[in-house]
């Protein structure tokens, strides 16, 4: 009975294994062609629209106008990550931006669904995080240097914790008679997260540029951060002076389509 209990799960254990093989390739089949499309849909939608946002103060380059007034904007799109998270998550917010001769300012609040898979902890099945940031600069032809502050809050089954990170940067735009693009690097600065002391730069890119008349834009923000690990008992000096010294690196990708008002 034994063994041809074991002869008989053989074909059952194969098939179960081999299902499991066709879901993961057929999730996996899925996240590619939600991330071509991410990639290659905002990229025609955005070079293909017209100038749509009236009024403003031209820049140096003729081609493009500076936004007169504030507009808000909402947005969402795929975030890829390390760090003990989950590798992909959604995102999503709304914001301000404001688009001025000698001004450039950002702010906006964000959700995500991200959670950690891979944090020393058993049965922390879900979590997210949320936040607010606000960074303003000064801009100088197309130049623009500045920097703000974030603040961001983890939650998941099993804990919770939040942070705000200070910041400072610069970005530049590039205009021609039909095209447009910004680059900006920020980096953050620990700030209160006494627990990790992240920090690192965040690299960006808007396509077109914000500081010309459109309505639909492609962002795309990779991080790249340095963290140590977590002081869980800041009173065992011994402890948080081993985990401050373990320090590891990880990065991020945020893929995000925006529509300004």
């Amino acid at each position: 009975m034994g063994v041809e209990g074991e002869q008989m799960s053989q074909p059952a254990n194969s098939m179960r294994r081999s299902s499991t093989r066709s879901s993961l390739m057929r999730r996996s089949a899925i996240r590619s062609s939600v991330l071509v499309l991410l990639l290659v849909v905002p990229s025609m939608l955005c070079f293909g629209q017209s100038n749509a946002v009236s009024g403003g103060s031209p820049l140096a380059d003729r081609n493009a106008r500076v936004a007169g007034y504030p507009h808000p904007y909402v947005y969402g799109g795929l975030q890829l990550q390390g760090g003990g998270y989950a590798p992909t998550a959604l995102a999503g917010g709304a914001g301000l931006d404001v688009e001025l001769k000698h001004l450039v300012f950002d702010s906006k609040a964000s959700y995500d669904t991200a959670h950690k898979v891979n944090d020393n902890t058993v049965n922390n099945h879900s979590g997210h995080d949320r936040g607010l940031s606000g960074d303003a600069f000064y801009r100088f032809n197309k130049f623009y240097v500045g920097g703000g502050a974030s603040w961001t809050q983890l939650s998941t089954t099993n804990y919770s914790k939040q942070s705000w990170h200070p910041a400072f940067g610069m970005g530049r735009d590039w205009t021609r008679e039909s095209f447009s693009l910004r680059g900006q690097v920020l980096y953050k600065l620990p700030g209160s997260d006494w627990q990790n002391a992240t920090q690192g730069p965040e690299f960006s890119v808007w396509f077109p540029s914000p500081s010309s008349a459109h309505h639909i834009f492609w962002r795309e923000t990779i991080g790249i951060y340095s963290f140590h690990e977590t002081v869980t008992d800041p009173s065992d000096k011994v402890l948080t002076a081993e985990q401050t010294g373990t320090r590891s690196v990880t990065g991020g990708v945020s893929l995000t389509m925006l529509y300004r008002f």
